[in-house]
């Protein structure tokens, strides 16, 4: 996100109002985890399974079972997060 240079003091005096404050030395969040790696989005799935205690066989099962509540007749039916814009898996 980029925000106009002239208006960039105003919202930086607005930010500061509620709290929030600018940080000069901070780090980029990639070079502060580098147990992300190459590989962000298995790591974060990998965390998401482990939150919900979960293993691999038991989240495969989850999704299949989602996937079958869609499936009627040989049919797939609408899903309401289609519905609302998003794309089928």
């Amino acid at each position: 996100m980029s925000i106009d240079k002239k208006k960039e003091p105003k919202a930086i005096e607005a930010l500061q109002r509620p709290g929030f404050y600018v940080e000069e030395d901070s780090l980029p969040w990639r070079d502060v985890f580098k147990e992300f790696g190459s590989n962000e989005a298995g790591v974060c799935l990998a965390g998401g399974r482990h939150k919900e205690g979960l293993t691999q066989k038991k989240a495969v099962r989850n999704d299949r079972n989602t996937t079958k509540a869609y499936i009627r007749n040989g049919e797939r039916q609408t899903s309401h997060r289609q519905k609302n814009g998003h794309s089928a898996r």
